[in-house]
Formats: C-alpha cells, sequence, structure tokens
C-alpha cells in the first residue's frame, strides 16, 4: 500500500511539473471530481499561487452544493461560462471525463491536466505486492485465531472513534441477531479499542497497524468467508460494494449506514449508549486542579483525526478569549502533540468520563468529531461546528439530530470566518 505522504508528494511533484511545462497561464484552475483527492488538490494547487475555484461534479445529488468552502457545478454548465480555464482531473473515470470535456468544446490538450490516482508501478511489482497482502493476512489471522481460541473476527480498520462508537451501539442486537457467541475485535489504534472497553464487550481485542489490517482485509477480499470468518465494521460499502451504499441512499445517516448496511438491521434498531458512573468524582478533581469553574466552564475540542478543516486556530483562539471576557473558564480536550487552544488550559480524560466532564463543565464547543458521538448524551450546552463537505463532516450525514442520537444541538454550519462568532449566541 502507497503511504500516503507519497501519494501527496507524487500528486505535488506531477502538479509542479506542469507548472515548469506552463500548463497554468493564469492563477485559478477548477478541479473534476469531487473525491477525496480534491482537498488535497486544492491544497497543493495553493501552494503554487493557483486558486481553486470550483469543482465539477457529474453527480447530480452533489451539484450546486459545497464541498470545503467550493461550490460543485455541472461540467457541462460550468465549461460554457469557464471555456478557458485550466482543469485537473485525478479520478479513476479521467477516460470518460476528458472525452466529456472534448465534447463540450475545452481545448483538452492544453486545458485539462491528469494525474494518476495511483503512482505508476509495473503491472508483476503490483501483483507480487497484492500476494504478499494476501498471504501475510491470512497468516495473521491464524495467529490470532489460535491465540484467542475463537472463531469470528470484528474487524474495525479505521482509527476513528465515531466509527467505533457507532458499530459498537449497534453490534449487540447483531450479535443476537447472527448468534455470534466466539468473537473477538481487532482495531486499529489505542482509542478504538478504549471505546470497545466503554461499552464493556466481554471480549479479545487485538491492536494492530494499518499494514497488517490491509493484509487482513486483501487476504479475506481474496479467500472469502470459506476460508476467514470476518465481518469487517466498514461503513459505505468501502472495498466491497461496486456502488458504495450511500450514493445509492444519499440522504441517509451515519446512524442509517451503520444500522442497515453494516448490520442489515431494521427500523426498530435503535443505538445502544454505554453507562455513565454518575458518582465519580473525577471531573471535580480535575477543575479542582486546573482552576476551572463549576457550570461556567467551555471545554473546546478543535482536533479531528479524519478530515480537513477550514477553522483555523486564530479563529479559535479569538473564540476563546472572547469566552473568557464574558466570565467563563475555557479547556481544550487535547491528546499527544495537540496543543491547547491560545487561552485555554490544555485538558484530557477518559472516555469514561467525557460525559460527567462537560455535564461539570455546562458548555462544549467541538469541530465534529468522533468524541461528540461519545458524549452525545451529556446535559450540557452543546455547540457543533460542520462544514459544507459533501459527506466527512456534513450536517446530512453527520449531525446528531439528525443521526437522532441527541435531541437538543446547536448546529453551526461553517462556511465564513464570521459564522465563528455564531457561538457566543448560546453562551452570551
Amino acid at each position: 500500500m502507497i503511504p500516503k505522504t507519497e501519494k501527496i508528494d507524487f500528486f505535488r511533484e506531477k502538479l509542479k511539473e506542469a507548472e515548469r511545462n506552463g500548463f497554468f497561464d493564469s492563477d485559478r484552475a477548477a478541479l473534476f471530481g469531487c473525491n477525496v483527492y480534491a482537498v488535497i488538490l486544492r491544497d497543493l494547487l495553493a501552494e503554487l499561487g493557483i486558486k481553486t475555484i470550483a469543482i465539477l461534479d457529474n453527480d447530480i445529488n452533489k451539484q450546486n452544493k459545497r464541498h470545503m468552502h467550493l461550490p460543485i457545478c455541472d461540467p457541462m454548465q460550468f465549461v460554457k461560462k469557464y471555456s478557458a480555464i485550466n482543469i485537473v482531473i485525478c479520478s479513476n473515470y479521467y477516460n470518460s471525463m476528458v472525452t466529456q470535456l472534448k465534447e463540450g468544446g475545452v481545448d483538452v490538450e492544453n486545458r485539462v491536466l491528469v494525474i494518476p490516482v495511483e503512482i505508476p508501478r509495473k503491472e508483476e511489482e503490483a501483483v507480487a505486492e497484492s500476494w504478499g497482502y494476501i498471504t501475510e493476512g491470512y497468516k495473521e489471522y491464524l495467529n490470532i485465531i489460535e491465540n484467542t481460541g475463537k472463531k469470528d473476527m470484528l474487524l474495525f480498520p479505521y482509527k476513528g472513534t465515531g466509527d467505533i462508537y457507532m458499530a459498537c451501539s449497534f453490534l449487540e442486537e447483531y450479535i443476537k441477531k447472527t448468534g455470534m457467541e466466539q468473537y473477538f475485535f481487532v482495531v486499529n489504534g489505542s482509542g478504538c479499542k478504549k471505546v470497545i472497553e466503554l461499552f464493556g464487550y466481554n471480549a479479545d481485542i487485538f491492536v494492530l497497524d494499518d499494514e497488517k489490517i490491509r493484509s487482513i482485509l486483501e487476504a479475506w477480499t481474496f479467500l472469502g468467508n470459506d476460508f476467514m470468518c470476518v465481518k469487517p465494521l466498514i461503513h459505505w460499502g468501502w472495498r466491497f460494494k461496486n456502488t458504495p451504499y450511500i450514493f445509492e441512499n444519499p440522504d441517509m445517516s451515519f446512524t442509517d449506514m451503520y444500522r442497515y448496511d453494516v448490520f442489515g438491521l431494521d427500523d426498530s434498531s435503535m443505538p445502544k449508549h454505554p453507562p455513565v458512573n454518575k458518582n465519580s468524582d473525577f471531573a471535580r478533581r480535575l477543575f479542582e486542579e486546573n482552576s476551572l469553574i463549576k457550570g461556567k466552564t467551555v471545554i473546546v475540542a478543535p482536533y479531528a483525526n479524519s478530515i480537513r478543516t477550514n477553522i483555523s486556530m486564530t479563529l479559535w483562539s479569538n473564540m476563546v478569549m472572547e469566552l473568557r471576557r464574558k466570565g467563563y473558564s475555557v479547556a481544550t480536550n487535547c491528546f499527544g502533540d495537540e496543543k491547547p487552544i491560545d487561552g485555554s488550559v490544555g485538558i484530557s480524560f477518559p472516555y469514561c468520563e467525557a460525559i460527567n466532564v462537560l455535564e461539570y463543565a455546562g458548555g462544549f464547543i467541538a469541530l465534529r468529531n468522533g468524541l461528540c458521538d461519545i458524549v452525545s448524551q451529556a446535559d450540557c450546552k452543546m455547540v457543533v461546528f460542520y462544514e459544507d463537505n459533501v459527506r466527512s463532516t456534513s450536517y446530512s450525514h453527520f449531525g446528531l439530530k439528525k443521526m437522532g442520537v441527541r435531541d437538543e444541538e446547536y448546529a453551526i454550519m461553517f462556511e465564513k470566518d464570521e459564522d465563528i462568532n455564531r457561538v457566543f449566541e448560546v453562551f452570551f
């Protein structure tokens, strides 16, 4: 598997090469394809001083919406207005996209740049790599089976805590439905392990790295259930469907994806939340140690592992300073290398204490991230920022209220810097 940083460097070099060859004759460009590469390409173009003005896409469910503050346009309508603009494509469907642009009158020889989705390699190298993953993955599977003495692997490949939280919230019903008894977990990262432990599932949990999880998935995809009893807890039908489920059902929420697509449950199945120890005094001690005010503290959570955001640290800092001017104490939830927002205190707390901490504080402001799922039941003022991505932080898919996991949520659709000030409508 090509490391993400290596692929980004490959994209960067292709754009620089195009610039050296005189492809970019203006400081504006458009991207064709609203996919996972669009934001990366936008940022790489910005490094060259080129502003991306739009994303073109043939999916009518995406058109006339915005993705990371960029309008998503019908390709043919766009090229009628901007026939001379440079267009960058990074998609597996580039052949049909180039043909479409040519039929629309675009000078594709001089105006369209195609960047390969994958770093070119010889076919025999690709086959050898895939076979290596398959054999190593099957060996890893057999080793774990022998180690645990159980046969059913519940495999979670992401590091997203919100994803594993949603999976765990339906897992009890799935286990009852299937009669699964001898199961164990394989997850990517200690954070996922902590979420499973939060729910109290009495099963072995194995934490593996990206490469080993990739190898198990490759082996299971190739060998199938006859040889490997693996249940991937994967939403969006990733890897295992020609058409991801959400493309067929664009209005479905994140909850629905796990209820219907991952577990095959019906409408009567509702997400279950882990118990909270209300007798704990962890929050009181945490607040005393950090001189935070009970009932008038706002905990901010500006970090998310799986998304890019346009909310700058400067905006977060300005918001923190204004909250402090109004008498609030402010703490940033941060782990590892994450830094507290200027003007706030850095704190951390275990997931099992998260709801208690928020209720003791009184307020919570977050970029939509996995912690929002974990604390969705907290009785406090909760402000969540959503951005205009098509899916990754969109309210239509990830809104806590829309997901049915929270009744009261102050959702802010962040489209411009001034939107940060809407926080004060809740707390002032």
